[in-house]
């Protein structure tokens, strides 16, 4: 009779489940929009939460290291371990975030107009050597004769005048609108960020009660088997995506030095830049340092085609012996994959969530991977199957 119960509340639970699935699916422009909706209002949760997550390493690290209860001594001066630690991982994020403004940025606007300017000698140089080196005859190189520098000095100034003032007089109420839509976005943007800084210092602050109260609710209301393993898996994901974060910061720190001294050493221009560049992209697991090194092909073209040639050479040197010997070491052990796994991992996220799947799918792999092999090593006990059966036979 139990058993009956039993099976009928899981029959009454299916039922309606289907019925709230296919209700769903039958009105999903509705249910995509009331999920957007409730999106965009939990946003700045989200955002501190990240935020949190990531200032949470380097801030523990302050209280394990550095601000040391031997070190600040009474009670006092102890409780300010929390509030100094946060505001030095803050200062980090600050220094990073400063060092992209005033020593990336500006080399890379210049560079842009230096390529503007000097657009003409260049081209008028890689005209003659195509005509030297692929023949004057040559399909390729009448192709690059034919480009012309001097395209802005044959412009219809009038046509084009008259063009801008028919746009401006029928386009003029989109245009404002288009405006005042992108500015209500930054807006948006900068509100939720700020929300997000301080819901992340919130949940800085108060970590371990924010802890006790979720253990607490989630014992209260599921059973404890269920409860352990759910905490076990959250343990499992924090400390895989925190050695991925600290592997990847690691990485960044041994390329910008790597790079430091080859370019250094090669006489590159914009040495610094293009290292600390290629430090920060590389926080993009595979292909950050790759678009970075681009870029720094792009800096280094402007003054000397030669020396981008150069550049590059050393850069596809460097990067082989990165993703080779370096990043498996650093990267893949802290989180437990092999260099395949982290390769599909960065494809399939990548591929569906663009740079944000890329970041987080290699530690989401990791904890799937683990978790996969307890599971599959724990039936295989169950099955109690012979270890030769599962070992390749020779031939």
């Amino acid at each position: 009779m139990e058993m009956n119960q039993k099976t009928k509340r899981t029959l009454i639970g299916l039922i309606i489940l289907a019925l709230i699935l296919w209700a769903g699916l039958k009105n999903i422009d509705a249910v995509w929009g009331a999920f957007l909706g409730l999106l965009g209002l939990v946003s700045p949760f989200i955002i501190g939460a990240g935020i949190a997550f990531v200032l949470n390493i380097p801030m523990s690290l302050m209280e394990r290291r550095l601000f040391t209860k031997k070190r600040l001594k009474g009670k006092r001066v102890q409780k300010l371990r929390r509030p100094l630690s946060i505001l030095m991982a803050f200062l980090i994020l600050l220094g990073i975030v400063a060092l992209v403004i005033f020593l990336v940025l500006p080399e890379l606007v210049n560079a842009v107009l230096l390529f503007a300017k000097s657009f003409p000698s260049v081209l008028a140089s890689f005209q003659s050597w195509a005509v030297r080196i692929l023949g004057e005859h040559s399909e390729i190189s009448a192709f690059i004769q034919k480009l012309d520098t001097g395209g802005l000095e044959s412009l219809n100034w009038d046509m084009l005048s008259k063009n801008l003032f028919s746009f401006f007089r029928g386009g003029a109420a989109g245009f404002l609108n288009t405006t005042l839509n992108v500015a209500a976005s930054v807006a948006g943007g900068v509100f939720h960020t700020v929300i997000g800084l301080v819901v992340a210092v919130y949940l800085l602050f108060q970590k371990e009660r924010l802890g006790l109260q979720t253990r607490k609710l989630l014992y209260a209301y599921l059973p404890e088997r269920r409860v352990d393993r759910i905490l076990e898996i959250a343990s499992l994901t924090q400390k895989t995506f925190s050695h991925f974060v600290s592997g990847q910061c690691i990485e960044a720190l041994i390329l910008t030095v790597i790079y430091t001294i080859v370019l250094s050493l090669l006489q590159m221009p914009y040495a610094l830049t293009i290292a600390v560049l290629i430090g920060l992209f590389s926080l993009i697991p595979v292909f950050g340092a790759i678009v970075a090194c681009c870029l720094g092909a792009f800096l280094i073209l402007t003054l000397s085609p030669v020396k981008a040639l150069i550049f590059v050479i050393a850069c596809f040197i460097v990067q082989h012996v990165e993703g080779n010997l370096i990043y498996p070491h650093v990267v893949g052990s802290s989180i437990g994959l092999s260099p395949l796994w982290i390769l599909a991992a960065v494809t399939i996220g990548g591929g569906a969530f663009g740079i944000l799947g890329i970041i987080v799918m290699i530690p989401l792999f990791s904890v799937l991977y683990t978790l996969t092999g307890q599971t599959v090593n724990h039936r295989l006990s169950q099955r109690d199957i012979a270890p030769r059966k599962l070992l390749k036979k020779e031939e």
